[in-house]
């Protein structure tokens, strides 16, 4: 099971609050520091967040959602937002990798969110532009609404701004440009 993929459930789920998570994972690393290895489900049970019925319920629910999506085998967590959940998954047809953006379960029980969500999906669909990612299919399955799109590797823009600091002046050029050449299209779309 994916370490972040069963904190996003946990929290999701709120059956821990973040301070807790924290708590486990901070336990967690100190057994690391004293040459011991523990799993993220037996520290929060160890520490007694979750008795073990409950963990194993976590465990199929995580399992259930791996395999939720028809033709798809979900790999990891990739990212989690305002509104949902990102996963990498195995189209296994094709054999390639996508991305699957999941509404989140709480906001899921709002007909007009999801059914924004899927129209929002279904633009992103319609968009063909070089730096926008390619929309691929959307639906429910499960009760989980979601969103497959081109799965693209290597972080965000943010990510290498945190990571590397300002860019220089002619690389940050021509991010800028193709980002407003994509908000162009974009626009143009509606």
């Amino acid at each position: 099971m994916d370490k972040n993929h069963l904190e996003h459930l946990i929290l999701e789920k709120e059956l821990l609050n973040r301070k807790q998570l924290d708590e486990c994972l901070r336990a967690m690393r100190e057994r690391e520091g004293e040459g011991g290895k523990i799993a993220l489900t037996e520290m929060i049970v160890k520490l007694g967040f979750l008795t073990p019925a409950q963990m194993e319920a976590v465990k199929a629910e995580d399992a259930r959602r791996r395999k939720a999506f028809p033709g798809y085998e979900v790999d990891e967590l990739v990212g989690t937002g305002r509104t949902g959940a990102v996963y990498r998954a195995r189209q296994i047809s094709l054999d390639r990798h996508d991305a699957i953006k999941v509404l989140r379960i709480d906001l899921a029980k709002n007909p007009d969110i999801c059914r924004q969500f899927h129209e929002e999906a279904k633009l992103v669909a319609r968009l063909n532009h070089p730096h926008i990612v390619h929309g691929i299919d959307t639906g429910e399955a499960g009760g989980l609404h979601y969103f497959i799109m081109e799965y693209v590797p290597g972080g965000t823009l943010q990510d290498k701004l945190n990571k590397d600091g300002p860019l220089p002046e002619r690389q940050a050029i021509r991010h800028l440009s193709e980002i407003a050449s994509a908000l162009d299209c974009a626009a143009g779309m509606g």
